[in-house]
């Protein structure tokens, strides 16, 4: 059909020109359709080129219904996709619930786990912050603490001492851990060191800077901290 440059298209909205194939729809809307955007056949198009009123209406109820299967297809996959992605939150929800109660039983085996290790360490205390020195006694250390401590430590009460490896921080001295020989005697130094309060190495015998010397029995990774 011949349009005017006026003429849009009632679906694209752009301008029909001359040059562009095109219907009217002379029955309802009185617009200017391109034929690519009403989906109308060849011979729909012919048929309107050759005046039959009768075929376009025909040919336009066929697109219309065409477009109502295809929109009702459409709207059938949009159906079944939220009903898949009801299913998958469903089972998203699920595996929440069951991650968070894994994380409950690995806190809870944790904690026994820790409980199992402070347990086998229950006869030995860790020292911090003795100064470094190249003929550190780690026994002598210990007994000497007692004594700070008012808590008498003899040889027979210590069944090992020895000194962890120096940690990679400068100037941080390695710790200590002194095996007791019996729990009681271990105790019992530990409640000493309670009453005695903060321990400094200077009451040790050590020169230089007077720092906080520390003793007790956190021995696991999480109790230290």
């Amino acid at each position: 059909m011949a349009a005017s440059m006026d003429d849009v298209c009632g679906v694209c909205k752009q301008k029909v020109k001359e040059n562009d194939d095109a219907v009217f729809c002379e029955d309802d809307c009185y617009r200017c359709h391109h034929v690519k955007c009403v989906n109308l056949s060849e011979r729909s198009c012919k048929a309107h080129q050759q005046g039959s009123k009768s075929d376009i209406i025909e040919a336009l109820k066929v697109c219309v219904e065409d477009l109502k299967n295809e929109f009702e297809e459409k709207l059938s996959s949009f159906a079944a996709l939220s009903g898949e992605v009801n299913t998958l939150r469903e089972e998203l929800k699920c595996s929440s619930e069951k991650i968070k109660s894994q994380r409950g039983d690995i806190n809870l085996l944790y904690d026994y786990t820790n409980e199992l290790e402070q347990y086998s360490k229950n006869y030995d205390v860790i020292i911090k912050g003795i100064p470094p020195s190249e003929n550190k006694d780690c026994r002598e250390i210990t007994k000497k603490i007692g004594q700070v401590m008012v808590c008498d430590v003899t040889d027979r009460d210590l069944g090992g001492c020895h000194g962890l490896r120096q940690p990679k921080i400068r100037g941080m001295p390695a710790s200590i851990v002194a095996c007791f020989v019996q729990r009681e005697k271990k105790h019992e130094s530990m409640q000493k060191r309670k009453v005695k309060g903060p321990l400094h190495t200077k009451e040790l015998g050590y020169t230089g800077e007077n720092r906080q010397a520390f003793v007790n029995d956190d021995l696991t990774a999480y109790n230290g901290k």
